[in-house]
């Protein structure tokens, strides 16, 4: 995303992508925003971000899609941003600028893009291998017999297939009368109430599919 313009047509697919840094933060978190207002949860929406590198793809574009993308890096020391606008022209508006030379310009590049092929519609199942957008937070200092609440967030949101494990020490950690697991659209969390000392160490969360798997970490210190 280099504060530049994509054009492109309407059924096409937009492709953005940048690299952030620091790489090893587990603080940094990502958002991408369409005209000011935070990007919405779609199937058409498939946002990616592995080891510094985060891109946004937007599938079979419709003219509403046009505007200005923003994707934002934040931690606690602070942000930053980067932004690019998309015009999207509309089949109509290919039909009747097809009269004009410009209009058949535009065509000429089109059918270069993909010669001979149609549009690929979109499958309704997300396909994409999974990625954290926001990694689990340590917990450290917590009291005996408080509870310990862990959450992060997950893409995609509209894979039926996609596995979520839990794990403490490298060991499968089961739902039990004590720990309650969540995986909603997305945001997965884990409560452990009445912690007790042998709960203490570093616990993973994997999500995995048909397309691979992705983790995030974090240890509970108890005093």
């Amino acid at each position: 995303m280099n504060n530049g313009t994509t054009d492109l047509f309407e059924g096409q697919t937009a492709h953005f992508e940048c690299q952030v840094e620091p790489l090893h933060d587990p603080n940094l978190r990502i958002e991408f925003y369409h005209n000011g207002k935070p990007l919405p949860s779609a199937s058409r929406f498939h946002i990616t971000f592995d080891f510094g590198y985060v891109a946004l793809d937007i599938t079979h574009l419709v003219p509403e899609d046009a505007g200005e993308y923003t994707v934002k890096a934040i931690n606690k020391l602070g942000q930053c941003q980067s932004s690019i606008k998309l015009n999207v022209t509309a089949k109509s508006g290919i039909v009747l600028e097809s009269q004009r030379p410009e209009g058949l310009e535009k065509i000429r590049k089109l059918e270069e893009t993909s010669p001979f092929q149609r549009p690929e519609v979109p499958e309704a199942v997300t396909r994409q291998r999974p990625v954290f957008t926001q990694p689990l937070q340590n917990i450290d200092n917590i009291a005996e017999g408080q509870t310990a609440h862990f959450e992060c967030r997950l893409i995609p949101v509209g894979d039926p297939t996609l596995k979520v494990e839990w794990f403490r020490n490298e060991k499968p950690l089961e739902t039990s009368s004590r720990i309650t697991k969540t995986h909603d659209f997305g945001f997965v969390s884990m409560d452990i109430r009445h912690l007790r000392g042998e709960d203490e160490g570093v616990y993973m969360c994997r999500a995995s599919n048909a397309l691979g798997e992705a983790v995030t970490t974090a240890s509970v210190r108890i005093k």
